[in-house]
Formats: structure tokens, C-alpha cells, sequence
């Protein structure tokens, strides 16, 4: 699909047909290879460093946010584009956000590994259940270091995975058995802050309005919604077949990213929208299948973090392609083109498969079937009692 929405470039790129799906084989390789080593590690010996990856994440997400504040500053866009020598390039904002490090010919969004890190980090930490008892020893580092991430991504000025991390943070805490009212308060937090960003931006607020009120023309923020639902009529049950699509043609924007879903529909039609939803349902189930195996609770926050990952930016995609959420920037997982967002997804794979083989090699030593309920309780009684212990 990535070749079939890139190969009719416009004339004077200097880019050739294949140019977009080549490079997409690089990052399926390299990410293919990460996950390949996650899985053959035991991911009960790298958890303790989650903090470590959070840190090393904070850098370029606060070098980003640095460019944004900066950018802010209309005397300071001159300073700003007056250091041509710095490794990592931030001289203007993309889509109204800086989301991206260039560094040479690639991009790099960074924004886009604060899932799995998040994920990393929370299920290393929650590991010790009585954390999730008491507020000053337990949650509120957690929480401080969260909303650190949170606030990183934000000042980027990417409110869509601001959201979208945020909420799947939420999940994780409440699995992980935070009480109630401290999720309640966090919850409302959350949702004021939504609410005050929407309000405070003229642009976002525009979009939310017109989303509302069904304006979907050249005038309001919500016309690619209104090519994107026609290019997925268009195609009918069967599509017009590949590479055959008029919308990419016709100035769909970011056909082969946020809205490739789009042209699966035309060119695929009605099954081939329902195949891609179906494999996300498949991914999906697998994933909370496996997290339902895992032998202690960090290798079922992992299972659940990254199923939720994966099925929340795929349910945001399509429900902004169809037009059932107001436009925001969210790829399709291992569908859209980019680096970052294919080997984002691809770790977060091979952590849950080596949360899949430890189940497996922990059944296996012990002469029982992974599916056996009572050994992954047992484990979960056991660790518990040791930790009431210590």
C-alpha cells in the first residue's frame, strides 16, 4: 500500500516510484531485528532499567520541546536559524508541531518510543504490588515521572499522543491496582487539561467545532476527513484495484501515512478494510492473550500496554479516516509509512513475545501446558508473599 499511494510522485521531487516503499524495507528490517533480540532476552532482566530508557527518552523529547518554546519567541527565530552546525535540526515546526529530529536524510520522531519506554518503565515498577498502596512511597513517582513524559511530548506541541500516552499510562496504572480515587483525580486532571488546550487554541477549537457541527468543506480543518470518506466509498465492495486510487491523485494529504487506511478502502474496497481490521482484532487478541500467560504482574502489564497501544492508534486512525473522531495526526500501526512508528510497534512485539517465551520456557521447566491457569497464579501468590516478606 505504501508503494501503491507513493509511486505516482509529483514531477520535480527527484524521488523515483519505489523511493518510500525501499525505505520502509530498511526500517521493517531494523525493527524486525529489535524485536527479534527483545525476544530472545528475558525481559525480567532488563526491567530494572526502565527508568534509564525514561531518562535517555527525556533528551530528545526536552530538545524538542526546547525548539518549540524557542519558536515561540519571535526573537528568537533568527538565533534559531542562525546554527546551521548543530547535529540535530529543528529550524521550523512540521504541521504545526515539532515532533521530529532530523538528523542528516532520516527523521526521528521520538515521541513515538514514549509508548513502549512508558510501558517498559511502569511494568518494571509495578512489579512490587505494595507500591500501588501508598501515595508518597509508590504512585507519586510514578505519576511525577509520567507526567514528566507527558509534558515533554506536549510542549512538542503533539497533543494527539500526548492523549493517546496518556490514557494508555491510565490503563497501566489501573491494572497494576493503583486505588481508585487517586485514578479519579488523575482522570479529571486529565480531562480539564484536554479541555483548557482545546479551548486555548484557536485552531483545535475550530476543528472540534466543525467536527461537531458536521462542516466538512474546503473551509473548515476538517476537509482531508471529507476527501478520506470519499476515497473510501469510492471503492465499494471490492475496490478499484491497486494503485488505480484517484484520491492520491487528486491531493488526499498524507495518503500514505495518516490517511493510507483511506486508500485501502478504494482501492481494496469494503473487504479490504475489514481484512485490515481484522488483523489489528487478530494482533490484538494475541497480545492480551498472551499478557492473560504472563507469569508475574510486569509481564502482564506489558501484554496489556502494548495490546492497548496498538489497538487504541489503530481505533484512532480509522475512527479519524472515517470521520468518527475529529482530524489529529496518528498512524496506522505497521500499515502507515515511517521509520519511527514501524520500529515503535516492532518493539513492542518483541517485548511481548519474550513475556510469550518465558511463559512458555517457565511451563515447560515445570511439566505443565502454558495454558494452565493455576501455575500462573501460583507464581503471582508466590512473588506477592515475598515481597510481603521483604
Amino acid at each position: 500500500m505504501i508503494y501503491s499511494t507513493t509511486f505516482a510522485l509529483p514531477k520535480g521531487t527527484g524521488l523515483v516510484e519505489d523511493f518510500y516503499m525501499k525505505r520502509q524495507l530498511v526500517w521493517l528490517a531494523v525493527g524486525g531485528v529489535i524485536a527479534g533480540v527483545l525476544w530472545r532476552l528475558d525481559y525480567r532482566d532488563w526491567e530494572r532499567y526502565g527508568h534509564i530508557a525514561l531518562f535517555l527518552l527525556a533528551v530528545p523529547l526536552g530538545y524538542l520541546a526546547v525548539a518549540s518554546l524557542l519558536w515561540g519567541l519571535p526573537a528568537a527565530h533568527g538565533f534559531v536559524r542562525s546554527l546551521p552546525m548543530i547535529p540535530f535540526r529543528f529550524d521550523r515546526p512540521l504541521n504545526g508541531a515539532f515532533r521530529w529530529l532530523r538528523i542528516g536524510s532520516v527523521s526521528i520522531q521520538p515521541s513515538e518510543f514514549a509508548k513502549p519506554v512508558l510501558i517498559f518503565y511502569l511494568a518494571g515498577y509495578f512489579r512490587l504490588p505494595l507500591r500501588t498502596d501508598n501515595l508518597r512511597r509508590g504512585v507519586i513517582k510514578a505519576v511525577a515521572l509520567t507526567g514528566m513524559t507527558l509534558a515533554l511530548i506536549f510542549l512538542g506541541r503533539d497533543l494527539s499522543t500526548t492523549v493517546i500516552t496518556g490514557a494508555i499510562a491510565g490503563a497501566l496504572f489501573f491494572v497494576a491496582g493503583v486505588r481508585l480515587r487517586y485514578l479519579f483525580t488523575m482522570a479529571a486532571l486529565g480531562v480539564v487539561f484536554v479541555g483548557v488546550v482545546l479551548m486555548a487554541s484557536e485552531v483545535r477549537r475550530k476543528r472540534v467545532i466543525d467536527y461537531l457541527a458536521h462542516r466538512e468543506n474546503e473551509k473548515s480543518g476538517n476537509e482531508q476527513v471529507l476527501q478520506a470518506q470519499m476515497a473510501m466509498g469510492s471503492g465499494g465492495k471490492t475496490g478499484m484495484g491497486f494503485t488505480q486510487s484517484r484520491f492520491k491523485r487528486l491531493g488526499l494529504p498524507e495518503a500514505h501515512t495518516d490517511f493510507i487506511v483511506a486508500i485501502v478502502g478504494e482501492e481494496a474496497g469494503f473487504l479490504g478494510v475489514t481484512a485490515v481490521l481484522f488483523a489489528y482484532a487478530l494482533i490484538g487478541g494475541a497480545i492480551f492473550w498472551i499478557a492473560a500467560q504472563a507469569i508475574d504482574p510486569s509481564g502482564q502489564l506489558i501484554g496489556i500496554g502494548v495490546g492497548l497501544t496498538i489497538c487504541l492508534q489503530a481505533f484512532v486512525n480509522v475512527s479519524v479516516v472515517s470521520g468518527f473522531c475529529p482530524t489529529t495526526g496518528v498512524t496506522a500501526p505497521f500499515l502507515s509509512y515511517g521509520g519511527s512508528s514501524m520500529i515503535s510497534c516492532l518493539l513492542c512485539i518483541g517485548m511481548v513475545l519474550s513475556v510469550s517465551r518465558v511463559a512458555q520456557r517457565e511451563a515447560l521447566a515445570e511439566g505443565n501446558s502454558v495454558q494452565e491457569p493455576n501455575l500462573v497464579l501460583n507464581r503471582r501468590l508466590n512473588l506477592q508473599r515475598e515481597e510481603g516478606k521483604s
